[in-house]
């Protein structure tokens, strides 16, 4: 049986948010913030400018013209929507980079997913957090960089002693967000709570029963859902309807049953209109105002195959 001592042992420093994402965030607060400010702070990041430059011209929009001035980007874009890429860029770069300890791509892939799907729901159930959606679902598994990758990616169940680090992500990722940027205090909390059933199972354990806040159990409906719907090593994916129906039946005890249901309504209209692709597949035309959702955004969490939302982990 692995020792718990050794493989925390293996765990590397927690990475921060980059201060471009504090900076933005402290515009997006200041009235008499333009687009020219935040021009100046994109200006020096040079990776993140061409990332937000692409987007723009990309057919997502289909401008008739390149646009080319980072300031005229920033006004087509809006702040939160240039703030969400910057985080974004983030993610990806350091999950796909090899920069943290596991570097593994798909979990860029499961975090967008989680963060697009939550935008979406928050959206219907008419909760009114902005863009806060998108960036609690986009970072709720940051804590996940501090857990050894063959733990991470182990095929098959974990030991005891595996379990609690893997438990910990939580923890470690809301304290990673608070630390690195205080403004994300909402998707700190999700971090934190993402795994808490209503029903009060799930992890971390808490010392007082209360309620969590509603981003949180928002979030845990879509993370389960696009967990399941991925294939993992030991497993297949879940057919959409197979997915839908557990949470259904965890509608209650396991999530929020006014957002469950919420969820499940906007999935059965999009499953017509979803694509699940790879890397290889050209992404479909959509335009600013579509209401399917972007496509394929399943991807692979690891842990024992999962029939409960205590079991994703």
């Amino acid at each position: 049986m692995p020792d718990l001592a050794k493989i925390v042992g293996k765990v590397e420093g927690l990475p921060t948010l980059p201060s471009v994402v504090a900076r933005i965030n402290q515009l997006i607060d200041d009235p008499n913030a333009s687009a020219g400010d935040i021009n100046e702070v994109i200006s020096h990041d040079l990776a993140l400018s061409a990332k937000i430059l692409k987007l723009v011209n990309s057919a997502f929009y289909g401008f008739p013209r390149r646009i080319s001035s980072m300031t005229h980007a920033v006004v087509i874009l809006g702040f939160n929507s240039v703030r969400n890429i910057a985080l974004t860029a983030f993610v990806f770069d350091a999950f796909d980079t090899g920069a943290l300890p596991f570097g593994h791509r798909n979990f860029w892939v499961h975090s967008v997913g989680t963060a697009v799907t939550a935008d979406a729901l928050a959206t219907r159930a008419g909760l009114h957090i902005g863009d806060d959606a998108f960036v609690a679902g986009l970072l709720h598994d940051l804590g996940k960089v501090r857990i050894p990758k063959d733990v991470l990616t182990k095929p098959g169940k974990l030991t005891d002693e595996e379990w609690v680090v893997m438990r910990r992500h939580p923890v470690d990722g809301a304290r990673i967000i608070y630390e690195s940027d205080r403004q994300l205090d909402l998707a700190s909390a999700v971090a934190y709570e993402h795994h808490i059933m209503i029903n009060g199972g799930g992890y971390p354990g808490r010392h007082f029963q209360r309620e969590c806040h509603k981003a949180s159990k928002l979030v845990h409906i879509c993370d389960v859902y696009d967990a399941l719907r991925t294939a993992r090593p030991y497993r297949e994916a879940w057919e959409s309807d197979r997915v839908l129906a557990n949470i259904q039946s965890g509608a209650g005890p396991d999530f929020d049953a006014e957002l469950a249901n919420a969820f499940i309504t906007m999935m059965r209209q999009w499953e017509r209109r979803v694509a699940v692709v790879d890397d290889h597949t050209p992404l479909p035309h959509m335009s600013p105002t579509a209401t399917t959702p972007p496509v394929g955004t399943a991807a692979v969490v690891a842990g024992p195959a999962a029939e409960s939302a205590e079991a994703v982990p």
